[in-house]
């Protein structure tokens, strides 16, 4: 599980919803990718870590 996904979805302020909406996936593949139970496109990295603000790292965000 990607807890410091949770963590910055929390701290943004953001829903699961709304970063699913942005991530072009229903919300249950969300919480599938964060579990995970199904892997994570370049894509999709790329656009969580521009919806943190680029605060975050890679290696932070997907840190087990």
């Amino acid at each position: 599980m990607y807890r410091n996904i949770i963590a910055e979805i929390a701290r943004t302020g953001l829903t699961r919803e709304k970063v699913a909406k942005h991530l072009h996936m229903s919300v249950a593949t969300l919480r599938k990718k964060i579990a995970g139970k199904s892997d994570w496109k370049s894509t999709e990295i790329e656009i969580l870590l521009s919806l943190f603000g680029n605060k975050v790292s890679f290696e932070y965000l997907f840190e087990v």
